[in-house]
């Protein structure tokens, strides 16, 4: 069950002390109080297992009411850069908070202008906030709050030569997505990029570089990096990272098309990825229903994750904080809070908490009727449940996990060699067994998505969404336009160059083969 506090009600307890902003002793003392209970929220965070917001939670609110912003520089000061479940709560706090004034979003803006904050930690929690408040203010504020300092700070951070700890990277490259989100700040944000750099020094291309690499941290930014240049920021003469991956040997992945709408799956459907404030699931392509099963999850996070297995029959709530292991058709391990979770209880584990690199290993005996889970070949209790009963008598079993903020794992159904293969007992893999067909292997971009499933139309204008893409400019050669939206436009919204022909495919098709033709 995933930590939202967002169900909690908002009571305003009568002790609080008041924040008085007149009185400098008093807003000194406030400033005190604040940054002691966020680190009391703080040590509690990775043992929170309902949806009742602790008393001191509610006290953080109360204040943000009074003074939002000196909450945030709060969040900034206390929060130190090693702990990594930091960005999940100052989300979890700011979006429980009452909505910022056009006022308080001035002196959000002043704390970026504060030539005092040299610390890494407070630069990446500042870039979580305003992560944060953009994604919740999409619209007229998101744009007031991207002002030409917002946008200075974030993109030079974006600046790998910078030298920027990795963690502010990863963070000021969220927030710029999270602002994204209003299509004015996205042309804002596109304009301000191709003024400072061109296609091939373009910031993101070299962060996306980092998806492959072993580092934690760094790995989230390349993954991210390599998401936004699929999904938001389009580069003209860069292809799709899904037409760029190659599956050879992969027969089994998690699902692009079962999954809630903020999860991220990257390129080869083998990693997943959450940046919302919710509780986001997804499933695999393969499903099973007798015999005995094995996979392996190797940690990028070490946050609030429940990894395990669902059947088609289970239900997870993305936005209510429900997810896999919070009903009766499934199970899921939580090493962040060291719980099982299954039919929305929670059963206590004795381990220390999982970190990044960590391996968690899902074995699931259906002939037997339990489910074991170990992590970095540790053993843990094995389960016998109702799960079997309930789940195999319409449906088998597919490999599962939900995500809260800022967390991202790598899953091996067996197409790499297996880190701690079990030994006490014959198991199948999904990868040796399991088969994709074209549409099920491709992770494409959400955009694209949306285009394919307007009204049945599978190659949509990318403008109008209605018609047929059938048109192609020149002399950009760009594509993926209508007939009518193509002769409205005077330059390539692609690549801004000026459009001196418009041809169909078909006639660009019959050109190319009397070439061909002439050239044989």
């Amino acid at each position: 069950m995933g930590t939202n506090c967002c169900k909690s009600s908002k009571e305003n307890p009568d002790e609080i002390c008041e924040p008085d902003s007149a009185n400098p002793q008093h807003s000194g003392e406030s400033a005190a109080l604040v940054e002691r209970l966020v680190r009391e929220f703080l040590s509690v965070i990775r043992t929170l297992v309902d949806h009742d917001p602790p008393i001191f939670f509610m006290e953080l609110i109360h204040i943000a009411d009074k003074n939002y912003v000196l909450v945030v520089q709060s969040l900034c000061r206390a929060i130190p850069l090693e702990e990594l479940v930091g960005p999940l709560v100052i989300s979890q706090i700011l979006y429980e908070c009452p909505s910022p004034s056009k006022e308080d979003l001035i002196g959000f803006i002043n704390l970026l202008e504060t030539p005092s904050f040299k610390d890494d930690a407070y630069e990446r929690n500042l870039c979580v906030a305003l992560a944060c408040v953009a994604d919740r203010m999409a619209g007229p504020y998101a744009v007031s709050l991207l002002t030409e300092t917002t946008l200075n700070f974030l993109v030079e951070r974006l600046d790998h030569r910078k030298k920027h700890d990795t963690q502010v990277v990863l963070f000021a490259l969220i927030a710029l997505e999270k602002f994204a989100q209003t299509s004015e700040n996205r042309v804002t944000i596109e304009k301000f990029l191709n003024a400072e750099y061109d296609s091939n020094n373009h910031p993101l291309r070299a962060l996306e570089t980092w998806a492959d690499e072993e580092d934690p941290i760094r790995r989230q930014v390349g993954f991210c990096a390599q998401w936004v240049l699929d999904n938001i920021f389009l580069l003209p003469d860069r292809d799709y990272s899904y037409t760029r991956v190659t599956l050879k040997g992969i027969n089994a992945i998690l699902n692009g098309q079962d999954m809630t709408e903020c999860m991220k799956v990257s390129p080869n459907g083998l990693e997943a990825r959450a940046d919302a404030c919710s509780f986001e699931s997804v499933r695999s392509t393969f499903e099973v229903s007798e015999g005995c099963w094995y996979y392996e999850v190797e940690l990028v996070t070490d946050g609030i994750m429940q990894i395990g297995w669902a059947t088609r029959n289970s239900k997870y709530s993305n936005h209510d904080g429900y997810g896999i292991g919070d009903d009766q058709y499934s199970i899921a391990y939580d090493g962040c809070r060291q719980l099982i979770w299954y039919c929305g209880h929670s059963i206590p584990i004795n381990h220390k908490p999982w970190k990044p690199n960590d391996i968690l290993g899902c074995l699931l005996d259906i002939d037997n009727k339990e489910c074991l889970f170990s992590l970095n070949g540790v053993p843990q209790p094995s389960l016998v449940g109702s799960v079997f009963f309930d789940s195999t008598k319409n449906a088998g079993f597919f490999a599962a996990a939900s995500f809260m903020t800022y967390q991202q794992c790598r899953f091996n159904f067996g197409s790499r060699e297996f880190v701690y293969r079990p030994t006490d007992r014959k198991f199948k893999c999904f990868n040796e067994c399991g088969s994709l067909n074209e549409e099920s292997a491709r992770i494409i971009p959400n955009h694209m998505k949306l285009r394919r499933g307007s009204l049945g139309v599978t190659n949509a204008c990318s403008i109008c969404v209605d018609s047929e893409a059938s048109t192609r400019l020149e002399p950009c050669g760009h594509s993926g336009f209508c007939d009518k939206c193509a002769n409205v436009l005077e330059n390539c919204p692609l690549c801004r160059a000026e459009i001196s022909q418009r041809k169909t495919t078909k006639e660009v098709q019959t050109r190319e083969a009397e070439t061909s033709d002439e050239t044989a």
